[in-house]
C-alpha cells in the first residue's frame, strides 16, 4: 500500500512539474524577459532571472531527486523552491503595481502543491525507519534500569526475588 501511495505521488510530483512548473516557471519569465509583454523596466529586472533559475532548479531539480528516491533532499529543495517562490511573488508584484501593472495572483501554485506532496512523500517513505530508530532509542533508554538496592540489571533479565 506504502508503494502504490509513494508511486501515486511521484506521478503527480512529475504532472505538476513538466506542466505547471515549466509553464508558470520557465516559459513565463522566458517570455516576460524576450517578448514585449511588459515594460522594458520589468523585463530586464534582475527579479526575473531569480525565478527562472529557482524554478530550474527547485522544480526541475527537486522532481530529478524525486524520481532518484532521495525523498529528504527533495523535500528540502522544494522547502527551499516555495520560499523562494514567495519571495519572488511578493517582489515582482510589487514590481507589476509600482508601473500600473497587473498582479500574478497563481504563480507560486503550483510549487506549493509539489512541496506539500514532496513533504508528504518523505514521511510515507520514511516512516517505516523513523518508528525503526525511535524503538531502538526507546530500548536503548530502558536497557538499563536502576535497582532499589542501588546497582543495576538488565530488563532481558529477570531481577532476583529476595528471599523472606
Amino acid at each position: 500500500m506504502k508503494k502504490v501511495f509513494s508511486i501515486i505521488i511521484k506521478i503527480l510530483i512529475l504532472i505538476l512539474t513538466t506542466i505547471w512548473g515549466v509553464l508558470f516557471g520557465i516559459f513565463a519569465p522566458l517570455s516576460i524577459m524576450f517578448g514585449d509583454i511588459v515594460r522594458e523596466e520589468i523585463a530586464t529586472s534582475p527579479i526575473i532571472v531569480v525565478w527562472l533559475i529557482n524554478s530550474a532548479v527547485c522544480y526541475v531539480g527537486g522532481t530529478v531527486l524525486v524520481m532518484l528516491n532521495c525523498t529528504k533532499i527533495a523535500a528540502i529543495v522544494h522547502t527551499i523552491g516555495l520560499i523562494v517562490t514567495l519571495y519572488v511573488h511578493t517582489v515582482f508584484s510589487q514590481l507589476l503595481t509600482s508601473f500600473n501593472g497587473g498582479v500574478l495572483p497563481v504563480m507560486y501554485m503550483p510549487i506549493i502543491f509539489v512541496s506539500i506532496l514532496s513533504i508528504i512523500l518523505m514521511v510515507i517513505t520514511n516512516w517505516n525507519s523513523w518508528m525503526k530508530k525511535a524503538e531502538e532509542r526507546n530500548a536503548a533508554k530502558y536497557d538499563e534500569a536502576p535497582s532499589i538496592l542501588g546497582g543495576t540489571y538488565k530488563t532481558d533479565e529477570k531481577p532476583k526475588k529476595s528471599k523472606k
